[in-house]
């Protein structure tokens, strides 16, 4: 799962929090939390990674645990489970993502993996970035956002690696038609619904509006 969050607020001193919420007690290191599942007969795992706020400017904090379940603003807030049939799942858990520097506008892009709790093999993950794109690969796939959260009518310079199909998703564009130019490509492309998702093969490709 990818998530992004393009936030703008009338404050920079306002400042903006991404929250996961969970079951079991959450490990973070560096710019990922994993989260098991592996009591009660489950066989779970969730892998998080942070890719916008860049390190330097990423805090990532674990609230929850005994008397602190339902944390907020110094305060906890119990919640009782009212159904008897209730799996008692709570989330009494959570992660709290924020940037260091206050900002008006803030961004958060985040990738969550599922697994089962013993599988160690994830699919890498890199940020990718062009002048008015950010985005992720992850595996063989490749998805772009712009960077102002508007749809864009400026040409995407994209620079493919690897073997294989790689199945690209670029976000965010004006409706219309978009040439896609590269070593393997489907030409001209309709987009009515702001984006263009294509096969490519390592190479340059330049996407644009016809």
């Amino acid at each position: 799962m990818i998530v992004y969050d393009y936030i703008v607020s009338s404050n920079a001193g306002f400042k903006k929090t991404w929250l996961l919420h969970c079951v079991q007690e959450p490990d973070i290191i560096g710019n990922t939390t994993t989260i098991r599942c592996d009591q009660k007969g489950y066989n779970g795992k969730l892998a998080h990674t942070v890719l916008l706020p860049l390190p330097q400017n990423m805090l990532i904090t674990k609230v929850g645990g005994t008397g602190n379940e339902y944390m907020v603003d110094g305060e906890n807030f119990p919640n009782r489970i009212r159904n008897e049939n209730n799996s008692a799942d709570n989330a009494v858990w959570r992660i709290e993502l924020s940037p260091k520097t206050p900002s008006e506008t803030d961004v958060f892009l985040n990738v969550m993996q599922a697994t089962d709790a013993d599988n160690t093999q994830l699919l890498p993950v890199e940020k990718i970035e062009t002048d008015n794109f950010t985005g992720l690969r992850i595996g063989d796939r490749i998805v772009l956002f712009a960077k102002n959260g508007n749809p864009e009518n400026t040409f995407v310079h994209l620079n493919i690696q690897g073997t294989g199909t790689i199945k690209v998703l670029i976000t965010d564009l004006a409706k219309g038609n978009w040439e896609i130019i590269g070593p393997k490509s489907p030409g001209i492309v309709r987009n009515d619904r702001n984006l263009v998702y294509f096969n490519a093969v390592a190479g340059n490709y330049v996407i644009k509006r016809k």
